[in-house]
């Protein structure tokens, strides 16, 4: 319980000097505000590799707000939608929510922890796979030449 009421006075502490050094110097004032920006990244990170929902939703709610200071005018329009669209889930539909609380909203190729990455991002793994030499170009060939293979070219 003294642990507790230490490390609340030290909180008190510590938020009464940031809005001191705040109100006397805008470069402090700017570092803060870039450091909580850098943690909300941080944060939204960790929540998608964990495969915490809850976390993913909150710290995007909170990046949110960077989207319009920074004129990112297409993240700035659709966030706030996919927010709307994601916290009516459990509504809407579930069997989707209840998977997305389980962590299945992000991808884990191996069992290692803390490496799962979003949907979009393992997307365009594949998009990437399908690309390189021996990929979309091969399947196309391969459909245009036929399956006769004195066609295809000699590897």
């Amino acid at each position: 319980m003294l642990v507790t009421l230490d490390s609340r006075r030290v909180l008190k502490m510590l938020a009464a000097f940031h809005k001191k050094k705040e109100a006397q110097s805008p470069l402090f004032k700017f570092v803060r505000s870039y450091m909580r920006m850098v943690l909300l990244i941080y944060t939204f990170i960790h929540a998608t590799r964990d495969g915490l929902w809850e976390l993913h939703l909150f710290s995007l709610d909170a990046l949110c707000k960077y989207s319009f200071a920074h004129d990112k005018q297409k993240y700035a329009r659709l966030v706030p939608l996919y927010l709307a669209e994601m916290k009516a889930l459990h509504t809407t539909d579930p069997d989707i929510h209840q998977e997305f609380i389980d962590g299945n909203f992000a991808v884990n190729k191996s069992k290692i922890p803390f490496c799962a990455i979003g949907m979009d991002h393992a997307l365009e793994h594949i998009n990437r796979i399908m690309k390189v030499t021996g990929g979309l170009y091969a399947l196309h060939r391969m459909s245009v030449l036929g399956s006769d293979s004195s066609l295809q070219p000699q590897s």
